[in-house]
């Protein structure tokens, strides 16, 4: 097993610098749904935890397992208007509000294939509240 530190002469093991800079990677594109933000009432869903942001006006879904065609989210209810926005790609989401309270969101085809995504692994949507 590789630390994360430095070994006796000072230097990282290259593991550990691969490992780093993939975490960086992905802050830059899902930094947005960590930083500033808050805990929710509803922290998970199934398997898809949240974070909100400090005035409550978003609400950031984090999905370990890309979804596919689409989404569904049981506990967020956007408004009429609201974006819906997976971090990292520049196109607002399609989504439609079901039961009593939850949204689906659409994936386009063109994120079905792994190296149009903005990120390898834990994707991160953006839902305005």
């Amino acid at each position: 097993m590789v630390g994360i530190g430095p070994n006796k002469t000072g230097r990282f093991h290259p593991t550990v610098i691969g490992r780093l800079e993939a975490v960086g990677q992905w802050l830059k594109v899902n930094g947005e749904g960590i930083y500033e933000t808050r805990a929710r009432d509803v922290w998970k869903s199934g398997d898809i935890r949240f974070t909100r942001s400090r005035d409550n006006k978003r609400v950031y879904a984090f999905v370990e397992t890309f979804p596919g065609r689409e989404l569904i989210i049981p506990s967020v209810t956007p408004k009429k208007r609201s974006k819906v926005r997976l971090l990292g790609y520049s196109k607002p989401l399609k989504w439609s509000s079901i039961g009593d309270g939850g949204v689906r969101i659409e994936i386009p085809a063109a994120l079905q294939s792994p190296e149009n995504r903005p990120c390898k692994y834990a994707w991160v949507f953006r839902i305005e509240n």
